[in-house]
């Protein structure tokens, strides 16, 4: 018996090194069953459900050590926490988690986790604190400030989300779609924000120049268009005359009108190409 569990425990720890994760979740759970209170039959259970991501898998196991065989080896308070956190589990993880923190860990998974349940429950503030703690005590880590990016929108903070993302990509090794799809549409902040630096440095012309290009990229925007005109009617003095406007300003706004105009053009001839397109098909 002795050499035989023996035997299936080599065959275990082969399999894993090699990376043959499906022949070694067979192998772990028959030992599981087998021989439970084995030393190191658990531990190895535990590696191969967390390799897979088999979450519900590890959380059970976990949960069935603990119940049958009094069983909670080190570190199943933090794999507990993530496993019903990737599941969706929010308010269950949050006591594991919160264990972990407060025993004083130096590792941020623990904050970057109790992060995530957080925010899903409402505590944004909370979250925000544990996901900037973990972008400290993981410096490569590009999720921690990706979170608290989205944290600091739910709290209306956008200029700071702006911060929190240009860190995340900085952090992604390569371009991620779903940071990048996030950031597209922070560009309206990002773009708020270089208008009033230039603004409040007196260089409302080099303001509007960036303003316009905006509006000739993106046509649909209406706040952008609304914060041109607004820029606009500020350079202005209000004396009637016109003295004291600004010659380039004057020259901007003939521009804003041309623009316009083009806008109008181009929505014309999409009407009528819509229409053409309707004709032809009316012929089929």
């Amino acid at each position: 018996m002795r050499q035989r569990l023996s035997d299936s425990l080599q065959q275990l720890d082969a399999w894993i090194e090699a990376g043959e994760w499906d022949q070694a979740r067979t192998a772990s759970a028959a030992l599981v069953k087998e021989a439970p209170l084995t030393p190191g039959v658990h531990e190895r259970a535990i590696l191969v459900l967390r390799e897979l991501e088999d979450w519900p898998g590890l959380t059970t196991l976990l949960m069935e050590g603990r119940n049958r065989y009094q069983l909670w080896i080190e570190g199943s308070d933090l794999l507990m926490g993530q496993g019903l956190v990737e599941m969706g589990e929010w308010s269950q993880a949050i006591p594991y988690l919160k264990q972990v923190v407060e025993q004083g860990s130096s590792e941020g998974w623990p904050h970057h986790f109790l992060g995530k349940a957080l925010r899903h429950t409402g505590c944004f503030e909370e979250a925000l604190l544990q996901q900037r703690l973990a972008s400290e005590q993981l410096p490569d880590f590009a999720w921690a400030p990706f979170e608290a990016a989205q944290l600091l929108l739910q709290l209306e903070r956008p200029q700071l989300a702006v911060l929190e993302m240009q860190e995340a990509r900085r952090r992604s090794a390569e371009p991620n779609e779903v940071i990048e799809s996030e950031w597209q549409k922070l560009q309206p902040v990002v773009l708020s924000q270089r208008v009033d630096e230039l603004v409040a440095a007196g260089q409302i012309t080099e303001g509007l120049s960036v303003l316009r290009e905006a509006v000739i990229q993106r046509p649909d925007d209406e706040a952008l268009q609304e914060r041109l005109n607004q820029l606009l009617l500020s350079a202005f003095d209000p004396d009637p005359s016109g003295e004291g406007v600004d010659e380039s300003v004057l020259m901007l706004e003939r521009e804003l009108n041309a623009i316009e105009g083009l806008l109008d053009q181009l929505e014309g001839q999409q009407g009528k190409a819509a229409a053409i397109k309707m004709n032809e098909w009316s012929y089929l």
